[in-house]
């Protein structure tokens, strides 16, 4: 009888849990933008970004990317192919590595957790980043798909790198 009275709240107390983990509705979403013309060879570059650490463009050769739709995020440009060219871009990384809970209610989540001792959320060693950086890529190769990563290892060694997708070879590294 005792179990029967504790399920409903058990219930309760799970469906809290996931919307603060899940986040709700107004969480970003991918989107998509190419600078090649039709007819080009292209490659695609994806933007590995999370909330706290990542990279933007900002322009292409001098052609300025456009803000995205609200809600969204430009993470998959296609880029003419075969030949080298420039980007303005802006490199961030807030210092910060949250483990576990992300969303809109991890924070709550976090500290409701911690109070608990079933989490502990951590600052890492890594230096604030936020800065505007030209990148000088290479040329790319028709119909291949890339990575492009900011690291952040301290405050006097960060890079952009650029990975092919599906062999995980490292293409090339900028040193900032």
């Amino acid at each position: 009888m005792k179990n029967k009275i504790l399920a409903p709240q058990i219930a309760v107390l799970i469906a809290i849990i996931a919307f603060f983990v899940t986040g709700c509705a107004s969480m970003i979403t991918s989107s998509s933008y190419s600078f090649a013309k039709t007819g080009e060879q292209t490659a695609v570059i994806y933007l590995n970004c999370t909330k706290n650490n990542g990279i933007k463009i900002i322009d292409y050769s001098g052609t300025v990317i456009p803000k995205p739709k609200e809600g969204t995020r430009w993470d998959v440009i296609t880029f003419p192919a075969e030949k080298p060219f420039f980007l303005k871009v802006n490199v961030y990384d807030k210092g910060k590595s949250n483990l576990g809970a992300s969303g809109t209610g991890a924070k709550f989540l976090n500290s409701l957790l911690s109070i608990v001792g079933l989490f502990v959320s951590i600052e890492s060693s890594r230096a604030k980043v936020s800065r505007d950086v030209y990148f000088t890529c290479p040329p790319l190769e028709a119909g291949k798909q890339y990575n492009l990563i900011f690291k952040s290892r301290s405050i006097r060694r960060n890079s952009i790198e650029l990975w092919e997708r599906g062999d995980s070879r490292l293409i090339y590294e900028q040193i900032l």
